[in-house]
């Protein structure tokens, strides 16, 4: 929009304070590269200087916590094995135990492992209802005898 100056003293003043406004948005544009400038010299400081005292403390404990996890898991898998052979150990113990109660009572042997129930046992599988059952107890004792 064009001014309308009548008086040519009124239009030397408007160009002054525009000329005063365009210094000073100059400067402060001067002063924000000058900024940009600094942090930029800061930063590849950084970069050039590495971590510092306290980032390597924190990456040494980094190291040593990946350390403690890895011994920790090996232990937990040594357990888990343990606790297999212990379970194993324990039926067989048991089982043991109840043949010598058995035979000083004097009753026959008896297997104190479970074995599989019949229904489990494998049968053709196109044998439905009383077929199916009979079939998987006469799977059974063909099993017990052939032993």
């Amino acid at each position: 929009m064009p001014y309308k100056f009548f008086e040519i003293s009124k239009a030397n003043e408007e160009i002054t304070r525009l000329e005063s406004a365009i210094a000073d948005r100059d400067a402060a544009l001067k002063a924000a590269q000058e900024r940009i400038t600094s942090l930029e010299s800061q930063e590849s400081n950084q970069e050039k200087t590495g971590p510092t005292d306290k980032e390597k403390q924190l990456e040494a404990d980094l190291a040593t916590a990946r350390q403690t996890i890895k011994t920790l898991e090996g232990q937990v898998k040594t357990l888990e094995a343990e606790a297999k052979t212990t379970d194993a150990r324990v039926e067989k113990l048991a089982s043991q135990k109840a043949l010598e109660i058995t035979a000083a009572q004097g009753q026959p042997p008896v297997s104190v492992v479970p074995s599989e129930t019949p229904a489990k046992t494998e049968t053709k599988s196109n044998l439905k209802g009383l077929e199916k059952v009979q079939a998987a107890f006469a799977a059974e004792i063909n099993k017990s005898t052939t032993k």
